[in-house]
């Protein structure tokens, strides 16, 4: 199939939905015939900031060793964020498994964010892979995110004439917070270690709550707390991060991103009182060994450095060591990652017959039966048998628990041994928002002067939300020729978005009513479509990109 077939069958797609709603409104059945083959196995990140600001302009890097296989949903090597959609697309004559996976690094950055860099492995068992990405805002605090940005005055040869203490208090409900202490006479370097001259100081220190479920998707490495690479002592493994107390601390010189100094600096960071240690199984307290993790966005990896004793000082849990640079540091625990992956199976009797549904899969530390830290979290659209895996989990007990698309949970199981490389069936039990009557839809599209209609459209993804109210929830992925759902209320309107790719197509005030199948053409005596506002338009339209496509 040609990139030009491509683009226009996904267009004449997208258009038909404007016009079957511009003519009867038919949604009741929501049924997307949608076949292609052109890719095989596709990634899509939703990237969003911390903020709730847009994102669409950030900038997109690909790296690492099979980034030469990865293209844009029009087979292109540019990348970019639309609609808070980054695509990214498998090379379709890539033959690839869980034995020979596609390994990608995708980096993101944007003004006033700290940047990401998210490993990507596909392996091919997940044909349409979903993965929210956050990246932190910096200048924006929140309930579970303390942030605080800050001028030093440095004398005239760009040093502190004294000692500085820099504090961040914790945010609303928190008692985690974090100090550190610059020494007198420091000079302040860059990425290639040259002195940095200047007399203005920024400051940036960031406090995130660790006892947050939201901390899973800010984490640094992108993956959540479990990590691909986690250099210690022992050497360098996949493994979990199970955090204490975190803090982010950068500096800016003169508009030179500041990476080391020339005297170590002191910082005490104020941990979690709730934290459960895992060398103990108790929670933590003063006189236990903790380690002390950092990662850097240059060198995105994290490493240990040290160890440090908790102690106890004005009623609070803290941890205080030395650093010769600036970055992420953590204070925690390390517990080293499965061989294997954990494969699940999800299974319930109310996604029979076609239904899909929007399902979010956590995996959770357990502490006596009992979900800790989230972990990781995968989203899927979900019939009854799906099947999903988890790589990098720790090797101890977790606890699964899956939630429908307004968050409901619908089920929770303990795995003892998640590294034990069997099947683990979960049953789902039924949505209470997903009690409608099955809605299905079916859209065709034929060329002028050509008997066959087109039924081969490509995959995407397909969000909806009630007509008035605000956020987009996805419906599902449109894929394999067939889309039927229960979250849709016959006689309510709708506003939906389909996303594919760069491609964004909203369709707004849609009321959900009838069973629907319609094909976009020029014969409206057979009842094909062409819409009544701009018909004239489409009709033009429809010939060019057939005629593009040589249709």
């Amino acid at each position: 199939m040609t990139k030009n077939r491509i683009s226009f069958i996904l267009l004449m797609f997208l258009a038909a939905v404007g016009m079957i709603v511009a003519c009867t409104n038919p949604f009741k059945d929501l049924e997307i015939s949608v076949n292609s083959n052109v890719f095989k196995n596709v990634v899509n990140l939703e990237v969003s900031s911390s903020a709730g600001t847009s994102l669409d302009n950030a900038t997109i890097s690909i790296s690492g060793p099979d980034a030469g296989k990865i293209y844009n949903a029009e087979g292109k090597k540019v990348f970019k964020v639309t609609g808070g959609f980054l695509f990214l697309a498998v090379d379709p004559n890539v033959v690839i498994s869980e034995q020979a996976p596609l390994n990608v690094n995708v980096a993101i950055s944007a003004a006033n964010h700290l940047g990401v860099q998210i490993p990507v492995k596909i392996t091919g068992s997940e044909k349409i892979a979903m993965r929210k990405v956050v990246l932190l805002n910096t200048t924006a605090s929140s309930t579970e995110m303390a942030i605080k940005n800050t001028s030093v005055a440095l004398a005239s040869d760009g040093t502190p004439a004294a000692d500085v203490t820099v504090n961040i208090p914790p945010s609303s409900g928190s008692s985690e917070s974090a100090t550190i202490m610059i020494p007198a006479g420091t000079q302040f370097r860059d990425a290639n270690n040259n002195v940095v001259s200047g007399t203005d100081l920024k400051v940036s220190m960031i406090v995130p709550q660790t006892g947050s479920e939201n901390l899973a998707a800010v984490f640094p490495g992108g993956t959540g707390l479990t990590q691909p690479a986690i250099q210690t002592a022992s050497g360098t493994s996949a493994g979990t991060l199970l955090p204490g107390g975190m803090s982010e601390v950068s500096f800016t010189l003169n508009g030179t991103s500041i990476t080391n100094f020339s005297k170590p600096i002191d910082l005490d960071i104020i941990l979690d009182p709730d934290f459960i240690n895992p060398g103990t199984g108790q929670k933590v307290k003063a006189g236990d060994k903790l380690g002390i993790f950092s990662f850097s966005s240059n060198d995105p990896v994290w490493k240990q450095e040290q160890e440090a004793t908790v102690q106890s000082s004005g009623g609070k849990l803290t941890v205080n060591f030395s650093s010769s640079h600036a970055t992420w540091f953590l204070a925690g625990s390390f517990i080293e990652g499965c061989d294997n992956d954990l494969k699940i199976k999800l299974t319930a009797d109310w996604l029979g017959n076609g239904i899909t549904h929007p399902v979010t899969v956590k995996v959770y530390s357990a502490v006596d039966d009992h979900a800790d830290k989230l972990l990781v979290q995968k989203n899927i659209t979900a019939s009854d048998g799906s099947e999903l895996s988890f790589d990098n989990l720790p090797k101890a007990p977790v606890i699964i628990k899956t939630f429908d698309v307004d968050e409901n949970q619908l089920s929770a199981t303990t795995v003892a041994d998640p590294c034990n490389g069997g099947l683990q069936t979960i049953s789902m039990a039924a949505s209470p928002v997903a009690g409608n009557p099955k809605t299905t839809m079916q859209l065709y599209v034929r060329c002028p002067n050509q008997a066959q209609r087109v039924n081969v459209l490509p995959t995407f993804y397909l969000y909806y939300k009630v007509h008035g109210q605000t956020g987009y929830k996805l419906l599902g992925i449109v894929t394999n020729g067939y889309i039927s759902t229960t979250l849709l209320d016959p006689g309510k309107k709708y506003d939906f978005r389909a996303v594919w790719g760069a491609t964004v197509k909203d369709v707004n005030n849609v009321t959900v009513k009838a069973d629907n199948t319609a094909t976009v053409g020029d014969n409206p005596a057979a009842g094909e479509i062409l819409g009544t506002k701009v018909g004239a338009t489409n009709l033009e339209m429809l010939r060019e990109k057939c005629k593009e496509a040589g249709l």
